[in-house]
């Protein structure tokens, strides 16, 4: 936490920065890999607040040129659905996760994650994330 506060603390403070790189299957070319922020809700704060914070990961992104997704990990799964509600369509990609049984067993890297914005319902794993988010934002163009 300390070291996101002193990289990006003037525009996001995230309790932790991540890099997920599945596995290397006899199939892959590459294989994925997903940069993340984690925000780790103990449910202390308004949701309201929580979804506020989403605006400074937004201009970090628009600041760097580099849209990272934002990963929740809280605490219920009331809270999660609360928090689903007030996302809308977020600026930059987010999944939330709940602390439950099923997670432990699945670990953080499993079918945990349930992106915003997607109509499925179907939570993925950060492998998934990774495919999902990457084929969902338009390729850069260079305007020289």
């Amino acid at each position: 936490e300390r070291r996101c506060a002193a990289q990006w603390g003037d525009l996001a403070r995230p309790d932790a920065f991540g890099r997920w790189i599945q596995p290397r299957t006899p199939h892959d070319e590459t294989p994925p890999t997903l940069d993340f922020f984690l925000e780790h809700d103990t449910g202390t704060e308004t949701l309201a607040r929580v979804t506020r914070k989403l605006g400074g990961y937004a201009d970090l992104a628009e600041a760097t040129g580099t849209t990272t997704p934002v990963l929740f990990w809280l605490p219920s799964a009331a809270r999660e659905a609360n928090l689903r509600r007030l996302l809308d369509t977020p600026e930059v990609p987010v999944a939330t996760a709940v602390q439950s049984p099923a997670t432990d067993l699945e670990g953080p890297a499993g079918r945990v994650w349930l992106p915003a914005g997607l109509e499925s319902g179907r939570r993925c794993g950060l492998a998934e994330l990774a495919d999902i988010w990457l084929t969902a934002r338009p390729a850069k163009v260079d305007p020289s």
